[in-house]
């Protein structure tokens, strides 16, 4: 599996909600709920937790604070508890990041810049530093999902395309793996409106249910179920479910069956 497929299993800037190009959405009721673009300088820590393919149980937490607003989007740092996890007996880089998000909260870009080790290859040793490496990826015309305003029973079916620019010249996006673009469909419906408890407390929410599909560099077909719960009063996610599947040539290294992320705290 190449680095840039694993940020997006694990590290998921971005595995929340968007809407791409060529969405259907069709709108079965008259309540409408709004995204509202957080403050400068507001927080939300999120609990991770992992499930690989060997059953093991991996936790760890990330802090997404935001750093600038306009009035089409927000820009926000993304710092994990970990700089890397073990993941089926494979250790793997979680490194933090920068996102820049439209008014929906889908993510446009995220740029990375830090010391590169790739990941090990199962009960392998792991490999020393490689090189400092600083790109960006760019989702066009931006992560899939559903686009606000969003009321129940509302679909979408949506595609886009990843792609990365090396920062500086050290060819950052070949030694990660993401050297040639990356093409993703999505397709899900907003099913009910339901309380759901999280460490930050209870939420009315929106539940959200997607089947995302991607083919990495290696030839690894996946594909994500994913089950996501967003408060009506801001459209901000509080809790995700994702669940993979693998398919072509399967990963050499560990992998993620399952993810679920859920809201600590805010401020």
């Amino acid at each position: 599996m190449n680095y840039k497929q694993l940020i997006f299993i694990v590290s998921l800037g971005s595995i929340l909600a968007g809407c791409g190009g060529g969405d259907d959405n069709n709108v079965t009721n008259n309540t409408a709920y709004l995204f509202v673009i957080p403050a400068v300088g507001s927080q939300r820590v999120y609990v991770e937790t992992i499930i690989d393919d060997q059953s093991n149980t991996i936790n760890q937490s990330y802090t997404a604070t935001v750093t600038a607003t306009t009035t089409t989007g927000f820009t926000q740092s993304k710092i994990y508890s970990s700089p890397s996890s073990f993941v089926g007996g494979a250790l793997f880089p979680t490194p933090s990041h920068t996102d820049t998000l439209n008014n929906s909260g889908l993510t446009l870009s995220s740029s990375y810049n830090y010391d590169y080790s790739p990941p090990c290859a199962r009960w392998a040793s792991c490999v020393a530093l490689v090189a400092s490496v600083s790109y960006t990826l760019t989702d066009s015309p931006y992560a899939g999902g559903a686009i606000f305003p969003l009321s129940v029973g509302q679909t979408w079916n949506t595609s886009y395309t990843q792609t990365c620019a090396d920062n500086n010249t050290n060819a950052s996006c070949s030694i990660v793996g993401q050297s040639t673009p990356v093409a993703y469909t999505d397709k899900g419906s907003v099913v009910d409106v339901e309380r759901v408890t999280v460490p930050a407390g209870t939420f009315n929410a929106l539940k959200l249910q997607s089947t995302i599909n991607f083919t990495n560099a290696a030839g690894t077909n996946i594909t994500q179920n994913v089950t996501e719960w967003r408060d009506t009063n801001t459209g901000h996610v509080v809790k995700a479910i994702s669940a993979n599947t693998y398919s072509g040539t399967m990963p050499t290294t560990g992998y993620v069956v399952q993810r679920t992320v859920s809201l600590q705290s805010m401020n």
